[in-house]
């Protein structure tokens, strides 16, 4: 599978099929690239080949729109989801399950990457994300991988995935384990939560104020936020009004009850559990 011609591949995996799309909006149904094996464009593709072409399809779809901060918080970001996306394409080439119905699928649309493979993950998510262990499928493939100096050692995409959202302040990634069809799918996100929210609505300057204002505290109250806006907009009813608004668009959550209460991002369960990671990174690192 990882040297061999197409043909002999299929002889002993009949099912063997490797497919990378590009699309040109989230939503599009119509793929504007693709790379598949064994069609007339790639009739003797393996596993190595495919890496080689699809790699950097994926690494030259990255669309820097933000500009460089003086603190050069912002520098790591082409660099940082180059290499998230390239541990989730050798992750998902190294611990597929080859004799699976299902094909190994990558979607590279404007806003993530989702790769998605046959077989369900032998680890935990947290465990994958905090690089705790790995458990490889295919043994074989990944000591190839190694030792051409692609996958450099034992549990260290999930940390980088991780890092590039973390450092980056981007959407966090998702894991959908599917254990009853044996699926393994990971988006990975190019976008922060502010970018992802304007693509859905429309929001007037004092909303954009309270979604950053969230975006930066993990739990927050009205009044410190309010505090916090420096008579930049209008007035308490006002902002209250907008507030309310975030609210019924179930963009915020709300937590206690009366003076006790605080306000945070909607998140799944899954986005709170890598927000929780993260935090456990950071811990770690610091100590």
């Amino acid at each position: 599978m990882f040297f061999g011609k197409f043909m002999s591949i299929m002889d002993r995996f009949p099912r063997f099929q490797l497919d990378y799309t590009r699309y040109a909006k989230d939503g599009d149904t119509d793929w504007i690239d693709r790379v598949s094996a064994g069609d007339m464009n790639y009739p003797e593709m393996n596993i190595y080949s495919f890496y080689n072409v699809v790699l950097p399809r994926i690494a030259s779809n990255i669309n820097d729109k933000y500009t460089q901060d003086e603190d050069l918080t912002r520098g790591s970001y082409v660099a940082d989801l180059r290499s998230a996306a390239k541990e989730a394409l050798v992750n998902c080439l190294m611990h597929a399950y080859y004799d699976g119905t299902i094909a190994i699928q990558i979607e590279d649309r404007p806003s993530y990457w989702e790769f998605t493979n046959p077989g369900d993950m032998r680890v935990s998510r947290e465990s994958f994300l905090r690089g705790q262990k790995s458990e490889v499928r295919n043994s074989e493939i990944a000591t190839l991988f190694r030792r051409i100096g692609i996958s450099e050692k034992k549990a260290s995409g999930g940390p980088r995935i991780l890092r590039a959202a973390s450092r980056n302040h981007l959407m966090e990634p998702e894991i959908e384990i599917d254990s009853t069809n044996k699926i393994t799918k990971i988006r990975i996100w190019k976008i922060d939560i502010r970018t992802k929210i304007d693509d859905e609505m429309v929001l007037d300057p004092t909303e954009k104020f309270i979604i950053d204002y969230a975006i930066q505290k993990s739990k927050f109250s009205f009044s410190q936020m309010f505090k916090d806006m420096n008579d930049k907009f209008e007035s308490n009813s006002t902002v209250r009004k907008r507030f309310n608004h975030l609210l019924d668009e179930k963009l915020l959550v709300s937590e206690g009850n009366g003076k006790s209460t605080v306000y945070k991002l909607e998140k799944t369960s899954e986005q709170e559990q890598v927000d929780r990671i993260m935090r456990l990174k950071n811990m770690e690192k610091n100590l």
